[in-house]
């Protein structure tokens, strides 16, 4: 089981080359979807994934809700445009002359 890995089991496949497998999880695994990869003797890797945890604390753990995404996007896109207008603004400015004294 990956994210951290570690050796989860070891399983047989049956006639059809397909495996169910049920084996403990650490505690310590975050919730949410973790890859599993099954090898073998043979040259093939399978990959598969399992969901730790429930789904409502999956939810809650791994996604935020529309809104945020929503003002997340608002505010950055105010805040590039905001940043492109002061970068062209100072880009604009006219060079200053510079200062010549002339002596006496």
């Amino acid at each position: 089981m990956f994210s951290e890995p570690a050796l989860v089991g070891s399983f047989t496949a049956d006639a059809q080359g397909q495996v169910q497998a049920v084996f403990p999880v650490d505690e310590a695994a975050l919730p949410g979807t973790h890859a599993v990869q099954f090898t073998g003797w043979c040259t093939r890797i399978a990959l598969t994934t399992v969901l730790v945890g429930s789904d409502a604390l999956v939810a809650s753990a791994t996604s935020f809700p529309m809104w945020v995404w929503g003002a997340g996007g608002v505010v950055g896109t105010a805040g590039l445009a905001l940043a492109g207008g002061h970068l062209l603004r100072v880009m604009r400015v006219p060079a200053l002359p510079s200062a010549t004294t002339t002596s006496a």
